[in-house]
């Protein structure tokens, strides 16, 4: 082959950013609750789903995904010791059964996330400053995560692509995207057992 007829593709380091919560949501406006209780099933759809945005060739190149940051609530122990027993189970059997996966937990007060949001802003600013991704990918639908977006585009320089459902996520949030890549409620369908 002659010099300088190869091509190479472009390949960029992503940190993949999830929002359980949302996606437990997105799980069940889908009536497929029962696997958010299957630690096995609820990550095979994870991983599916990762698979997806990660696969395909963005204008930047291929994003290639070297880790995962998933977060999530659990009630604190002394609010209710045997529920967190059971939470605690399940989160530490997905960290194990996900490969280059991290799972990270706020709590959980009333039934509502306390802290998750501010632990994804921590981390996806954090690792931008410190060089270990090129590419963020955010799985997320909150107003709030709009200024974190911002941050990380306009003082590290890194890009940052949504994933998310388009009907539930705040409009805010997916104009600040550098990429966008929208899974419809029913294209989610595919990725959970029957």
């Amino acid at each position: 082959m002659p010099w300088g007829s190869q091509t190479f593709e472009e390949k960029k380091t992503a940190n993949v950013f999830i929002d359980g919560g949302y996606i437990r949501g997105l799980i069940r406006d889908l009536g497929k609750e029962m696997i958010l209780n299957d630690y096995r099933k609820y990550s095979n759809f994870l991983q599916l789903l990762i698979n997806d945005f990660s696969g395909p060739r963005y204008p930047i190149g291929k994003v290639v995904v070297t880790r995962k940051f998933y977060y999530d609530a659990i009630v604190p122990v002394k609010d209710d010791p045997n529920e967190y027993n059971t939470k605690k189970k399940f989160f530490d059997s997905l960290q194990h059964h996900m490969v280059m996966v991290e799972v990270k937990l706020g709590d959980k007060v009333k039934n509502r996330q306390k802290g998750v949001d501010t632990l994804i802003a921590i981390d996806m600013l954090v690792k931008a400053y410190l060089g270990h991704y090129e590419v963020a990918c955010l799985i997320a639908g909150d107003r709030d995560f709009v200024n974190v977006v911002k941050a990380v585009k306009d003082y590290t320089g890194k890009i940052v692509v949504g994933v998310y459902e388009p009907k539930s996520t705040a409009k805010e949030l997916i104009k600040t995207f550098d990429l966008r890549h929208p899974i419809a409620k029913e294209e989610l369908k595919k990725y959970l057992p029957p």
